[in-house]
């Protein structure tokens, strides 16, 4: 799959692409214990639809900053 960026937020972390489908930077400051980790989960399939099996596991950054990149169809952003 090959997508052109039509439009770019850098301070937030998001793009539409010329595809039909959405770039975004999802970050949560959450302090967790050492060992656990913060998952995102949704509706849409890019984000598990709501099955708990299906999570995707967001990366730990100093700070206690959590980061998920994802990329989904444009149709599925409520603003």
């Amino acid at each position: 799959r090959t997508a052109v960026i039509q439009q770019c937020d850098t301070v937030g972390g998001e793009a539409i692409l010329n595809d039909g489908w959405f770039l975004a930077r999802v970050r949560v400051s959450r302090k967790l214990e050492f060992g656990q980790m913060l998952y995102i989960l949704g509706a849409p399939s890019e984000l598990g639809a709501w099955n708990v099996d299906h999570a995707t596991a967001m990366k730990w950054n100093p700070g206690n900053m959590w980061d998920h990149r994802l990329v989904m169809r444009s149709g599925l952003i409520e603003q």
